[in-house]
Protein backbone atom coordinates (compact mmCIF):
# COMPACT_ATOMS: atom_id res chain seq x y z
CA UNK A 1 0.00 0.00 0.00
CA UNK A 2 1.46 3.79 -1.07
CA UNK A 3 0.97 6.06 1.51
CA UNK A 4 0.37 9.51 -0.78
CA UNK A 5 2.92 12.33 0.95
CA UNK A 6 0.78 15.67 2.01
CA UNK A 7 1.53 18.71 2.30
CA UNK A 8 3.55 20.35 4.83
CA UNK A 9 3.38 23.97 6.55
CA UNK A 10 5.21 25.87 4.75
CA UNK A 11 6.36 23.57 2.15
CA UNK A 12 4.41 22.60 -0.93
CA UNK A 13 4.69 19.10 -2.03
CA UNK A 14 6.84 19.52 -5.05
CA UNK A 15 9.59 21.38 -2.95
CA UNK A 16 9.41 17.97 -0.72
CA UNK A 17 9.58 15.79 -4.20
CA UNK A 18 12.38 18.04 -5.05
CA UNK A 19 14.30 16.97 -1.93
CA UNK A 20 13.68 13.37 -2.31
CA UNK A 21 14.99 13.27 -5.29
CA UNK A 22 18.16 14.93 -4.53
CA UNK A 23 21.29 12.15 -5.50
CA UNK A 24 23.19 10.84 -2.42
CA UNK A 25 26.46 12.43 -3.22
CA UNK A 26 24.04 15.98 -2.50
CA UNK A 27 23.31 14.78 0.84
CA UNK A 28 25.35 14.86 4.73
CA UNK A 29 27.78 12.19 5.04
CA UNK A 30 25.93 9.76 7.42
CA UNK A 31 28.23 10.26 10.39
CA UNK A 32 27.50 14.06 10.10
CA UNK A 33 23.46 12.99 10.18
CA UNK A 34 23.46 10.77 12.69
CA UNK A 35 25.69 12.81 15.34
CA UNK A 36 22.67 15.34 16.58
CA UNK A 37 20.82 12.13 18.07
CA UNK A 38 23.93 9.73 18.53
CA UNK A 39 26.08 12.25 20.36
CA UNK A 40 23.60 13.50 23.32
CA UNK A 41 22.76 9.59 24.08
CA UNK A 42 26.13 9.07 24.26
CA UNK A 43 26.94 11.93 26.87
CA UNK A 44 24.25 11.04 28.88
CA UNK A 45 25.11 7.69 28.51
CA UNK A 46 28.68 8.25 29.45
CA UNK A 47 27.92 10.64 32.72
CA UNK A 48 24.77 7.80 33.63
CA UNK A 49 27.56 5.17 33.60
CA UNK A 50 29.85 7.56 35.79
CA UNK A 51 27.45 7.65 38.45
CA UNK A 52 26.85 4.46 38.91
CA UNK A 53 30.17 3.01 39.20
CA UNK A 54 31.85 5.17 41.69
CA UNK A 55 31.02 8.81 40.83
CA UNK A 56 33.19 11.45 42.28
CA UNK A 57 34.93 8.87 44.41
CA UNK A 58 36.44 6.60 41.62
CA UNK A 59 36.35 9.00 39.17
CA UNK A 60 37.87 12.25 40.26
CA UNK A 61 39.20 13.53 37.51
CA UNK A 62 36.95 13.26 34.78
CA UNK A 63 33.65 13.37 36.92
CA UNK A 64 32.64 17.25 37.07
CA UNK A 65 33.17 17.15 33.30
CA UNK A 66 31.60 14.17 32.29
CA UNK A 67 28.38 15.22 34.53
CA UNK A 68 28.48 18.58 32.94
CA UNK A 69 28.70 17.81 29.39
CA UNK A 70 26.68 14.70 29.93
CA UNK A 71 23.91 16.83 31.65
CA UNK A 72 20.56 16.33 29.12
CA UNK A 73 20.22 19.82 28.95
CA UNK A 74 24.07 20.30 27.83
CA UNK A 75 24.08 17.26 25.46
CA UNK A 76 20.35 18.39 23.97
CA UNK A 77 21.37 21.42 23.42
CA UNK A 78 25.31 20.19 21.60
CA UNK A 79 23.00 17.95 19.68
CA UNK A 80 21.13 20.82 18.35
CA UNK A 81 23.86 22.99 17.61
CA UNK A 82 24.72 20.14 15.71
CA UNK A 83 22.26 20.29 13.46
CA UNK A 84 21.88 23.27 12.96
CA UNK A 85 25.51 23.24 11.98
CA UNK A 86 24.71 20.22 9.40
CA UNK A 87 21.88 22.45 7.96
CA UNK A 88 23.29 25.47 7.56
CA UNK A 89 26.59 23.29 5.68
CA UNK A 90 23.69 21.49 3.35
CA UNK A 91 21.86 24.27 2.53
CA UNK A 92 24.40 26.89 2.51
CA UNK A 93 22.81 29.04 5.51
CA UNK A 94 23.77 32.09 7.20
CA UNK A 95 23.34 32.02 10.92
CA UNK A 96 20.76 34.69 10.17
CA UNK A 97 19.05 32.34 8.06
CA UNK A 98 18.42 29.89 10.55
CA UNK A 99 17.55 32.23 13.27
CA UNK A 100 14.70 33.48 10.37
CA UNK A 101 13.82 29.53 10.23
CA UNK A 102 13.55 28.97 14.06
CA UNK A 103 11.33 31.92 14.07
CA UNK A 104 13.48 34.69 16.59
CA UNK A 105 14.41 37.35 14.08
CA UNK A 106 15.79 40.35 15.58
CA UNK A 107 11.99 42.13 15.66
CA UNK A 108 10.97 38.77 17.55
CA UNK A 109 14.03 38.64 20.20
CA UNK A 110 13.24 42.38 20.97
CA UNK A 111 9.64 41.96 21.48
CA UNK A 112 10.25 39.41 23.85
CA UNK A 113 13.27 40.63 26.04
CA UNK A 114 11.91 43.15 28.38
CA UNK A 115 13.42 45.62 30.66
CA UNK A 116 11.68 43.00 33.33
CA UNK A 117 13.51 40.44 32.54
CA UNK A 118 16.74 42.33 32.39
CA UNK A 119 15.58 43.46 36.05
CA UNK A 120 14.94 40.05 36.88
CA UNK A 121 18.33 38.63 35.56
CA UNK A 122 20.22 41.10 37.57
CA UNK A 123 18.40 40.75 40.65
CA UNK A 124 19.21 36.86 40.79
CA UNK A 125 22.97 36.93 39.73
CA UNK A 126 23.29 39.77 42.51
CA UNK A 127 21.42 37.18 44.66
CA UNK A 128 23.59 34.48 44.16
CA UNK A 129 26.97 36.78 44.38
CA UNK A 130 25.77 37.72 47.53
CA UNK A 131 24.63 34.49 48.86
CA UNK A 132 27.98 32.75 48.00
CA UNK A 133 30.33 35.33 49.56
CA UNK A 134 27.97 34.90 52.76
CA UNK A 135 27.81 31.24 52.60
CA UNK A 136 31.09 29.91 50.90
CA UNK A 137 30.56 26.57 49.48
CA UNK A 138 33.33 24.25 50.35
CA UNK A 139 33.46 20.44 49.76
CA UNK A 140 34.91 18.05 52.45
Amino acid sequence: MIVPMRDLPGTSLAELEQILAQREDQLPPFTWSMAPVILPIALIAAAAFLAAFGGKARFPLIYPWVQFWGNRNVALFIGALIAMFVLARQKGYSVAKICELSGMTEKETLKSWTVVATAVSVTGLLATLIGAAIFPFAPK
